[in-house]
């Protein structure tokens, strides 16, 4: 089977991976001279299937199963690429800057995460403070979500790219326009920039926001989600946090996000501004971004700011992305409009789609399982989206 891949964001890659660990032929096309220079080079990086909003509705089964993925997504790329990808496995602390405020979360959100079959631990000041040194006199308590890892999406992408660059079975086309997609019964084309055709079995598009010029059935139900972060130099040679760490009222009227890199660098953000795709930061954002994140960890301020960016998060209006076949014959899959949760899906997503390629051209999903027909079920591209 011969499968073209459009996009090599996180999921991209991600899923071209997945497909070439059988002997299908596999051809990335990325617009960007760069892969990963997408959303997915403007993420932060955490896994959260617990703690985003987004996941406690129709997603939660799918982020959950995505989350219990990673362990063996992660260590089949190190493996198979050499590299080692660092983890933040101690789990993401969410912090309360009040007492009224953990009281709260402990009497509030606790109960539901306990009812959907997620571990959470409440702490104290005193045991937040044991776990993290550098958190401010604010904090009031924590909820430990052991769940969410975090690590470096840069890292992750490196890795993927160098496992594919070791497959023969495998070619990336960087720089490379993706037009128009046209398929029938028989097989798909892709059609480029400068007017060629390439034949396929299968069309894949992983192409985030670009989906709408190949998609016109996706196209009205997606749009761009402006984020800003930045990422400080701490001046440790290894982890400065133990957690990656979220106060949803991070004070100055911003929640606080800080992810920890393995070299001592911290990420920090982030804004979420629907429907804005002009890329740059905004003065005012940044400062409030590290007002905010000062109040949870003091220690920031005394921090040096090493670059600050923005990205576009390709959102979908109902907040849940595009997996599944388009058109009557089946033989172009869309998976996109994952919003910010591209890294967090990203293992589930590859799945999801080599399934999808397992039944071309026939396209019976009474063959899959039904954690699959429920996945496809919640993310079908023709669903009513209100």
């Amino acid at each position: 089977m011969r499968v073209a891949v459009v996009g090599a964001g996180i999921v991209g890659l991600s899923i071209a991976f997945e497909l070439s660990k059988s002997d299908t032929d596999v051809v990335v096309f990325e617009r960007n001279r760069r892969v990963g220079r997408g959303a997915t080079a403007a993420a932060l990086g955490g896994i959260t299937p617990q703690s985003e909003s987004l996941c406690r509705g129709p997603l939660r089964h799918i982020a959950t199963w995505s989350a219990e993925l990673y362990g063996s997504y992660i260590d089949e790329i190190c493996i198979a690429s050499g590299l080692d990808i660092p983890v933040v496995s101690s789990g993401q602390l969410q912090v309360a800057l009040s007492d009224a405020e953990f009281n709260a979360l402990v009497a509030g959100i606790l109960p539901v995460w306990a009812a959907e079959g997620f571990t959470t631990h409440a702490l104290n000041r005193a045991e937040t403070l044991d776990r993290e040194p550098l958190l401010g006199p604010k904090v009031a308590g924590s909820l430990l979500l052991p769940i969410e890892i975090a690590l470096e999406p840069a890292q992750l992408v490196d890795g993927l790219l160098a496992c594919l660059n070791r497959r023969a079975q495998v070619s990336i086309h960087s720089g490379t326009w993706v037009v128009d997609v046209l398929s029938d019964e028989r097989s798909a084309t892709v059609i480029i920039s400068d007017g060629s055709r390439w034949p396929f079995d299968i069309v894949v598009l992983a192409s985030g926001l670009a989906t709408r010029q190949l998609s016109p059935l996706v196209a009205p139900k997606l749009y761009g989600m402006r984020g800003q972060a930045m990422e400080m130099k701490t001046g440790s040679a290894g982890y400065v946090l133990n957690h990656h760490i979220y106060a949803a009222n991070g004070g100055h009227g911003r929640s606080a996000y800080l992810v920890p890199r393995s070299d001592g660098r911290v990420a920090m953000g982030v804004t979420y501004e629907p429907h804005k795709e002009v890329r740059g930061t905004i003065e005012s954002d940044i400062r409030a971004m590290i007002d905010g994140c000062s109040d949870v960890c003091p220690a920031v301020r005394s921090w040096q700011e090493i670059r600050r960016w923005s990205g576009i998060r390709p959102a979908s209006v109902d907040g849940r992305p595009f997996i599944g076949p388009l058109g009557e014959f089946g033989r172009t899959i869309v998976c996109a409009g994952h919003q910010g949760l591209g890294v967090t899906l990203a293992p589930i997503s590859a799945h999801l789609v080599r399934t999808l390629c397992d039944l071309v051209p026939l396209g019976d999903l009474s063959r899959v399982g039904e954690r699959e027909r429920l996945a496809f079920t919640v993310c079908s591209p023709s669903r009513d989206v209100g």
